[in-house]
Formats: structure tokens, sequence, C-alpha cells
């Protein structure tokens, strides 16, 4: 929370429920998302061969990255944060640059970055692309 004060009191930070909330509708959304475009196109994932899936976490990865990217690039929100009324913000309160989602986005790939809420304030891509989730009724 103190992080919030450095930037501006008068946004209140999404509280963790709420972040947990969208981490779970989000994740959701995306595998939806992934297996209704790669459905079928998956098929050449053969179980016995360690080869295949990394070639299956690899583009499961890249396309984790791209949903946050595009999303919080483009509307400042994802499908949780539009559910459980949060935003995107930088320090001031506004949308981020995109390479500060960039980073965000990329973050989110790095092993047990997801569990780094559970010894900060914030989540590891909050911290590395100096962004925060706030209560949309906070804002302007």
């Amino acid at each position: 929370m103190d992080e919030l004060m450095e930037y501006d009191a008068s946004h209140q930070m999404a509280s963790v429920g709420k972040r947990f909330i969208n981490f779970i509708i989000d994740l959701s959304v995306f595998y939806f998302l992934f297996h209704l475009l790669m459905g079928g196109k998956l098929s050449f994932i053969d179980e016995s061969d360690p080869t295949s899936k990394i070639g299956l976490r690899l583009v499961t990865a890249f396309f984790l990255v791209l949903y946050y990217f595009i999303l919080e690039g483009i509307f400042g929100t994802t499908i949780g944060k539009l559910i459980t009324q949060t935003r995107l913000v930088d320090e001031e309160g506004n949308k981020p640059p995109l390479l500060n989602i960039l980073i965000r986005s990329l973050s989110r790939i790095v092993p047990f970055e997801s569990l780094s809420f559970f010894w900060s304030d914030n989540g590891w891509h909050d911290k590395w692309s100096n962004t925060y989730v706030v209560e949309k009724s906070s804002l302007k």
C-alpha cells in the first residue's frame, strides 16, 4: 500500500481478493480462447515426446503474453478487470505506456511470478513494469 501513497492517494488499490479473481477469470478466458483458436492445430503434440511438450509450453506462453498485451495495451483492462471494476494504471493514474505493458505481459511468464503476491504488496509484474491495478471508481 505504501507504493500507492507515493503516486496518488486518491487512487485506491484493488484488493488482493479482486486481483485473485482477475487472475482466475483471465486464465479461464485465456484457456477457453486458446483451445478455441488452436483446437485441432494441437494434434502435433506427442505426450511421450519432451520436445513436443516444450513446444506447447512456448506456444502457450506466447499467446498468454499476447492476450495480456493486446487487452491491456488497447483497452487498459482485461476481462477479469472489467468484471471486478478494476483498471491498470501507471504511477500518475493514467494508462501505462506500451513498453510498460509489454514488460508487464512478459513478466507473467516468469516461473513462480503468480506466487509473488505472497511476499509483496503487488506482484512482480506490477513492480517490474511500474504499474498498478486500482479500483475503477477511484479514477477521474
